[in-house]
């Protein structure tokens, strides 16, 4: 299966349902002048999948065609499809949580604003692996289930807040497995109005929120082209109170 060149000159969008296609990588390749020298080799892109509550509340999903760089892979690649999320009503496949959707949290039930995806090709060469946790890992239940997760995820080894992780920091073997899929695997995260603790298989994780990044936030065009994949919110203010900014606001 070959994909198909972008060059990352700007953001693209175009609404649907579907999300995270195979397709989403394009390669990058030097341009040739005339005379046989190269230019500067154009950086790779990939297909983000979106869905999210307008400001007046409507429902919409779009793709964004934008560079393939850390900062913006972070915020899409944390719950593998099939992952369980608990609501309300009982576990929900992340797959088919919808924004306006209620989950539960621990600060209570709350509504989830946006839905970002993105599919893990293989590929040694650009893509960090996974991690399989193992039911039990962290004590019964916790997880209840094999739970699949990419390193942009916060897990929770403990019902305590100072020891939210990421799931590459537990890799040994037993706790959580290193895997590296040999088919595409389509990876989710999610927004709320800020930054909460849910419940993934019975495991309490973090939304997302920037301020935990391992990367600098995006600077210059970069920072709006980031912005762009949450088109709910006006600045990178709105994704409201991180576990860092006000850690007694949440109960894990």
């Amino acid at each position: 299966m070959t994909y198909p060149l972008r060059p990352a000159a700007g953001v693209a969008a175009s609404h649907g349902s579907g999300l995270a296609r195979p397709e989403a990588y394009s390669n990058a390749q030097p341009n040739a002048y005339s005379n046989g020298r190269s230019q500067r080799a154009m950086p790779l892109t990939r297909n983000y999948e979106i869905a999210y509550l307008s400001r007046n509340n409507t429902l919409c999903d779009a793709t964004r065609i934008a560079p393939l760089v850390p900062a913006f892979e972070e915020a899409f690649s944390a719950f593998a499809r099939g992952t369980l999320i608990s609501t309300p009503t009982g576990p929900v496949a992340i797959e088919d949580l919808c924004p306006g959707d209620i989950v539960t949290t621990g600060t209570g039930p709350q509504p989830l604003r946006w839905r970002g995806s993105i599919s893990l090709v293989p590929d040694r060469a650009r893509n960090a692996p996974l991690s399989r946790i193992p039911a039990d890992s962290f004590g019964p239940q916790r997880p209840s289930d094999n739970l699949l997760l990419g390193d942009s995820a916060r897990i929770f080894a403990s019902k305590s807040i100072s020891s939210m992780s990421s799931p590459a920091n537990w890799r040994d073997g037993e706790t959580a497995i290193e895997v590296r899929p040999v088919a595409p695997v389509p990876l989710y995260h999610l927004v709320f109005d800020c930054q909460e603790i849910f419940q993934a298989n019975d495991l309490e994780v973090a939304s997302y929120h920037p301020d935990h990044s391992a990367y600098a936030r995006p600077a210059g065009s970069m920072a709006q082209l980031f912005l762009g994949m949450f088109p709910h919110l006006r600045d990178l203010d709105g994704f409201g109170a991180s576990i860092r900014d006000a850690p007694d606001r949440f109960v894990a």
